[in-house]
């Protein structure tokens, strides 16, 4: 899932079963709808 991830452009911090997402305060909401929309498009893959 971290390498996926990183394909799409998006750091996250793995530790264990945790994912910290670390954006920037000044993220424009469609970076962060973006952002967002990964995560959770990655995560239902990755429950299948």
């Amino acid at each position: 899932m971290t390498q996926k991830l990183l394909d799409l452009g998006i750091w996250i911090r793995p530790i264990k079963t945790v994912m910290y997402v670390m954006p920037p305060l000044t993220i424009a909401e469609d970076e962060l709808l973006a952002l967002l929309s990964a995560l959770k498009t990655l995560v239902y893959e990755c429950r299948r």
